[in-house]
């Protein structure tokens, strides 16, 4: 089979999962005319438009409905031939487009990175970092192949979930805050003012949900777009900051400056997930991808409550 004939092929199965010909340009890592250029020559080959347009993208015809499994199942079989020779470059192109924060680059990215250098090196990854909102809108219209961090579950049968990490709040203050020296109260806790992680920049979170249940209130005196940088703004500060062991254990050069505790109100476990689109459940590549991020989530958190044994609090809740 010929280069061309391969590469013609990866577009033809990129066009069918994202019915879009810039999102499957954007998918490729190529430009949208070599996609339209590629279409031709698979219309003239298998003598059939194979895609129609439409108002809303791409319809695939009868024909392309019957020749798409065999097609995503050579692509497919032949990136993980080529995968087989050491220093060989796969002439199947292909970008990763993965959503997460500074906490998830923290905790997922160098696994991701190293993964791809070693099963797959043709795939060019590109992260960037979308609020939770506009983050499920990309991955609904297959401009994000896979979206992470904490999002609320989902009420329909386009986007999937997959568990990566289950993390435990703890609360952190400066270690000579007087205010917490004997302990950390729940008054205390309310009255003593906040640092937040938000990064949509909004000034509400779990906490506050969970204390609204109990008639109470915090004030949110800082709220910051950055898991790695939250931590030192308690420090010479009256501040408190509830954030994930995880997160916490990202910055362990602070651990003589802080002073780590149980919070004073029962807070769920901080779900941590990967949303991917419907469509790529038959996609190798993605389903690999969230596999990996799930066993760097494992990891991390283990590093996390190895982190949070070392680090003793100044006095127990109370």
């Amino acid at each position: 089979m010929a280069r061309t004939d391969l590469n013609a092929l990866s577009v033809f199965a990129a066009l069918f999962t994202e019915l879009h010909v810039t999102r499957a340009a954007a998918k490729l890592g190529v430009t949208q005319s070599a996609v339209s250029h590629a279409l031709r020559s698979l219309r003239d080959r298998f003598d059939d438009e194979l895609f129609e347009r439409t108002a809303k993208g791409l319809r695939p015809t009868k024909r392309a409905t019957q020749l798409a499994p065999r097609v995503i199942e050579a692509v497919q079989a032949a990136e993980d031939v080529f995968r087989l020779r050491p220093g060989a470059v796969s002439p199947v192109p292909r970008a990763l487009h993965v959503s997460m924060s500074d906490y998830g680059v923290a905790v997922f990215l160098r696994g991701l990175s190293h993964w791809l250098s070693a099963e797959h090196q043709s795939v060019n990854l590109r992260v960037s970092n979308r609020p939770r909102v506009e983050a499920l809108a990309e991955v609904e219209e297959r401009k994000l192949d896979v979206a992470v961090g904490v999002f609320p579950a989902l009420d329909h049968g386009r986007l999937r979930q997959t568990l990566l990490l289950q993390d435990p709040f703890v609360t952190v203050a400066w270690k000579e805050n007087p205010r917490v020296s004997k302990g950390l109260t729940l008054s205390t806790y309310v009255e003593l003012p906040h640092v937040l992680v938000s990064v949509g920049g909004d000034a509400r979170g779990t906490v506050d949900e969970c204390l609204e249940r109990r008639g109470l209130r915090r004030r949110v005196a800082l709220a910051v777009p950055s898991f790695i940088l939250a931590p030192e703004l308690v420090i010479g500060t009256d501040r408190l900051l509830t954030i994930t062991s995880t997160a916490l254990a990202l910055r362990p050069e602070l651990a003589e400056q802080l002073a780590v505790f149980k919070p004073p109100v029962d807070l769920p476990l901080m779900d941590i997930v990967a949303v991917t689109h419907a469509r790529s459940d038959a996609d190798t590549l993605v389903q690999c991808c969230c596999r990996t991020l799930a066993l760097q989530g494992k990891q991390a958190l283990a590093e996390g409550r190895s982190l949070g044994r070392r680090l003793r609090p100044t006095g127990k809740s109370r």
